[in-house]
């Protein structure tokens, strides 16, 4: 059987969704497909075919007949409608009901084992002494600024020297390479193949073949 592209939408959540679907599927099958899509269980689902402008052409309402069986064309919608009664439009898009762990700046300043915490040790970033002093900043100033999540900047000078920068670099990369141990899962990025995980063999300074 063809393939057929459906938008689809439903009428308790905001979900708009292109969707690619096999003719030879059956309506019960679909339906489970778009329980992951919409989060409607399947038995609360009645799908309705409808034209580009929204009207409605048919309901699909025999599970064991193929979609194909429908009049479906590329880029019609696929409305979802829950049948649920005690289903509430919207119920999970409003995050503000979303209970959410939070922390002050000072609570999150005085944990460990957070990024923070490993810049803080490994002088990185506004902590690192060299790095204030490339941008024209006494070295103390990058330690002493206090801490809001958003301070993460250095302060703004106009004069640039790459030297210095060079050497904050190399010290981000050893203190990178201190953190990581042998036996460690780790993700790489290479330009031929993407993302690839795998885990660390060997932690010593970064070389080139040619």
């Amino acid at each position: 059987m063809s393939i057929v592209t459906l938008n689809v939408s439903c009428s308790s959540a905001n979900v708009r969704s292109e969707r690619r679907f096999d003719k030879g599927l059956t309506i019960s099958n679909v339906k489970s497909k778009l329980e992951l899509i919409v989060g409607v269980p399947t038995a609360s689902m009645q799908l309705h075919l409808l034209d580009q402008q929204g009207q409605k052409i048919c309901i699909m309402s025999d599970d064991n007949a193929m979609l194909g069986a429908y009049p479906v064309e590329d880029y019609l919608e696929l409305h979802v409608k829950n049948v649920d009664s005690t289903a509430a439009v919207g119920e999970f898009d409003d995050l503000s009901k979303v209970e959410k762990y939070e922390l002050t700046d000072a609570e999150y300043a005085s944990k460990r084992d957070t990024v923070l915490d490993f810049k803080r040790r490994n002088q990185l970033g506004r902590f690192n002494p060299e790095a204030a002093r490339a941008v024209g900043a006494a070295p103390h100033d990058a330690t002493q600024l206090p801490y809001t999540p958003n301070n993460f900047q250095l302060p703004i000078a106009c004069s640039y020297n790459a030297a210095p920068q060079a050497e904050v670099k190399q010290q981000e990369e050893d203190a990178n390479a201190a953190a990581m141990d042998v036996g460690s899962r780790c993700q790489v990025t290479l330009k031929s193949a993407g993302k690839q995980r795998g885990t660390v063999r060997y932690v010593d300074d970064a070389f080139t073949y040619k």
